[in-house]
């Protein structure tokens, strides 16, 4: 699981019990509100996975509101958000648990959808 905040990346690991090994710094908890988060649901044998997250990795990187998490569908965690969603492929990106894109998304639709969330937000 990767995320991605202020153009920093902060990158989670799991072990072989997929247990999360890092817990964010207060800080980034405390921003976690202000932010908008983008989940990137991926798979590895997915040919198309590795550039949705070099898409995710550069808006990220421009903006200063967004949090990336990656999250496996081999996993638990990433299974259950494919489920809630009624995702059968990968990528998938889900914004803000209200905007749902399949398929290696364009940075001006990822503007679009992250400024319709924050006036969701707001």
């Amino acid at each position: 699981m990767k995320f991605l905040m202020n153009n920093k990346s902060i990158f989670t690991d799991f072990d072989k019990t997929d247990k999360m090994l890092y817990i964010p710094p207060l800080e980034v908890k405390m921003e976690v509100r202000k932010m908008v988060v983008i989940k990137l649901l991926t798979s590895p044998t997915c040919p198309y996975c590795p550039r949705a997250r070099e898409v995710l990795r550069k808006f990220a990187q421009e903006r200063d509101d967004v949090i990336v998490v990656e999250l496996s569908v081999t996993t638990e965690e990433g299974l259950k958000e494919a489920m809630k969603y009624g995702i059968s492929g990968v990528p998938a990106i889900i914004i803000n648990d209200r905007y749902v894109l399949l398929g290696v998304p364009r940075i001006e639709e990822l503007r679009r959808l992250v400024e319709e969330a924050k006036g969701v937000i707001a």
